[in-house]
């Protein structure tokens, strides 16, 4: 593939590279006077990019593509502050996806691929910023590859940029904290330990370095940042973000701990029932069984948008430098944090956390997971009953009760004869949806009922299968209280027992995080 180099003097050292287009794949050639790169592998596999938008049949030898940097080189590890111009010199417009490819030797773009679709008209030009970094410093030059893919039509185009590879020397040791005071002590280095340097940039071949006798390592590795993470047999070693600067790092320190078998935790919000505008309080409480006392612990909270985050000074030191656990001791603190703004949405705040030692994953971790109503808006709630035998499926009663399936009756609706039903208005919140065929000879696949998890904004629709047979052994049966007339709603649940414990973390995440069906169903065994 033919490369220019053109060099314009509007701003100082910039640098365009100018490529043509290419078969795809292809691999670039260093422009002159630019040591090599370490030979690449070819493109290969899938491109890291959004969905392609619909795209019409047309050449893409009409592109004319540049790309200019804010600096003729860069040290690894250096923002590169990127003009792509895309010039369409044809006859006809050109709608097409842009690709930015992740290649052995590609500089990685940092920000938002502005290229990934266009449309550009007979003979205009597009100009889009991008911001990008070489993060591996085992390569002279950086490439940054840009696919273009029009209907069946695709052309590849790189443009080199020197790269000066650039290390930092980081030096520290991996202690096993026998007395779990949280400090380093004479002779608890942790030989046999291995650390594992990932970064965002540059997964290819994290560097890794082994503890000496005395647990102490050190190791050469690329400027920039990383997530370190320990292993070593019997311990967890928590993880951390190291930034390694050129000068270097001396003196880092690796806690290793014993897994948090002997620390319970349980939580509980002080109020049955919030406002929007409240701040909640929750009250959690740890206990201590082991011999030792348990220092550091933190709070390390799910994301959801109707959860609290563990975050901020309300939090105290389990959001800080850690809580200490006496031996044989329980201690609780009353931690706030400002209502989730997602509250609104979801009719309920959610606190789902995890106490461990600062960076230690594990699954013997204790962790907690409670909510709160918080009453808000509604939203409607439709649903099918479908079978894959053709018949008529009218008369399926659908009944929707509190989450635990007792009083009150919110709402209620029949089947049509091809299974659809509609539940109306339901106040965002969790329920319980039952179902009741019209006779004993239908069987529900896997349960007669399932919680649903009402959210506003979206679309909440809830299905049961259904086939000829008996009925479920475990079939649940509706409260015997007041019901909602057909197709009509109760006003919003009167909550009771507050801090309701959450049936598992994969419900709610499906809750929080899905755009579509909400149904939850939790599977205790066929019935």
């Amino acid at each position: 593939m033919a490369l220019t180099v053109v060099a314009f003097g509007l701003v100082a050292v910039t640098a365009v590279a100018i490529a043509e287009p290419s078969d795809v794949p292809s691999t670039p050639s260093s422009p002159a006077g630019t040591p090599s790169a370490t030979p690449g592998e070819p493109p290969s596999g899938t491109p890291s990019s959004s969905a392609e938008p619909e795209t019409t049949a047309v050449s893409l030898d009409d592109l004319d593509v540049r790309a200019s940097f804010d600096r003729s080189a860069y040290a690894t590890g250096e923002d590169m502050d990127i003009t792509v111009t895309v010039t369409n010199n044809g006859a006809e417009e050109i709608r097409a996806s842009t690709v930015i490819r992740d290649e052995s030797d590609a500089v990685s773009v940092t920000s938002a691929n502005t290229l990934d679709s266009l449309t550009i008209g007979a003979g205009e030009t597009v100009v889009r910023k991008l911001t990008g970094v070489m993060a591996r410093a085992r390569f002279a030059t950086g490439t940054l590859y840009l696919l273009f893919t029009s209907g069946s039509d695709q052309r590849q185009f790189a443009f080199p940029v020197a790269v000066t590879p650039r290390f930092g020397h980081v030096t520290g040791t991996v202690y096993r904290d026998a007395n779990g005071n949280g400090v380093f002590d004479r002779g608890e280095g942790l030989a046999g330990a291995t650390l594992t340097w990932d970064s965002d940039l540059d997964d290819d071949s994290p560097p890794t370095v082994t503890t000496d006798g005395a647990g102490a390592f050190a190791l050469d590795v690329p400027t920039g940042a990383y997530h370190v993470r320990g292993e070593a047999p019997g311990v967890e070693i928590g993880s951390r973000a190291v930034d390694v600067p050129e000068s270097g790092i001396d003196g880092l320190l690796f806690r290793a701990t014993a897994p948090l078998r002997d620390l319970t935790a349980t939580a509980a919000f002080t109020k049955d029932t919030y406002e929007p505008d409240d701040v909640p309080t929750l009250r959690i409480t740890l206990t201590n069984t082991g011999d030792l006392a348990l220092t550091g612990i933190v709070a390390r909270c799910a994301d959801y948008p109707a959860s609290l985050k563990g975050t901020g000074a309300g939090w105290g030191n389990l959001a800080g430098a850690g809580m200490t656990v006496s031996p044989h001791s329980t201690v609780s603190i009353d931690v706030t944090e400002p209502m989730p703004d997602g509250v609104a949405g979801h009719g309920f705040v959610v606190a789902d956390c995890t106490l461990s030692y600062a960076g230690v994953s594990s699954d013997l971790n204790p962790r907690f997971q409670v909510s709160a109503p918080v009453p808000g808006t509604s939203a409607d709630v439709t649903g099918t009953v479908s079978s894959s035998v053709d018949t008529d499926l009218t008369g399926f009663r659908v009944v929707v009760t509190a989450r635990g399936g007792g009083c009150p009756i919110v709402a209620e609706a029949t089947t049509g004869r091809d299974g659809s039903f509609s539940l109306g208005q339901l106040p965002v919140g969790r329920y319980l949806v039952i179902l009741v065929p019209p006779t004993d000879d239908w069987r529900v696949a896997t349960h007669n009922f399932a919680d649903l998890d009402v959210v506003a904004g979206q679309e909440n629709r809830i299905g049961f299968e259904v086939s000829p047979g008996a009925r479920n052994r475990d079939f649940k049966v509706p409260p015997n209280c007041t019901a909602a007339p057909q197709g009509s709603v109760l006003p919003p649940l009167a909550y009771t027992g507050a801090s309701l414990v959450l049936p598992g973390v994969a419900g709610l995440v499906a809750l929080i995080l899905g755009a579509g069906t909400l149904l939850l169903v939790r599977r205790r065994g066929d019935g």
